[in-house]
């Protein structure tokens, strides 16, 4: 087990990798922290969820546990679900800078990242957020 993982430096996300164990879930997750280093009391692993992703066994937007075997468990068992609170809202538009971006190129990702019901249900919540009454105007013209 202790080859499994390498190069989940805490502080260096610019180098961590998903284990193979969790590599089905790569798409869910921002970072990975190991703190085993920490020794017997270390605090085990934070698997942190990208933006629009909570588990919500704890509703956080993150998954800890002493090890990757429990970590896995928790995707395997469907716990990490789609999140549309306020805040991975903002998350998402912050990272995509869609604040600066014209509305096609938002659009674009929006579909890219949503599909069907999803992305109608995060235009509304766009638009319910008061963050872009403009774009979403626009959005309802495009349907017409």
């Amino acid at each position: 087990m202790k080859n499994l993982i390498t190069n989940l430096i805490v502080g260096n996300p610019q180098n961590w990798k998903v284990p193979a164990s969790l590599k089905r879930y790569e798409s869910l997750i921002e970072e990975i922290e190991d703190y085993r280093c920490q020794g017997v009391d270390g605090d085990g692993y934070w698997v942190h969820l990208k933006p629009g992703y909570i588990n919500t066994l704890t509703e956080v937007h993150s998954v800890h546990e002493d090890n990757i075997t429990q970590c896995l468990e928790v995707f395997r068992s469907g716990w990490v679900k789609r999140c549309e609170c306020p805040e991975c809202i903002k998350l998402l538009a912050e990272s995509n800078d869609q604040a600066n971006v014209d509305f096609e190129s938002f659009k674009e990702w929006a579909k890219d990242n949503y599909t069907g019901s999803e992305y109608d249900s995060v235009m509304d919540e766009l638009f319910m957020s008061g963050e872009y009454p403009i774009a979403y105007s626009e959005y309802l013209s495009s349907m017409n």
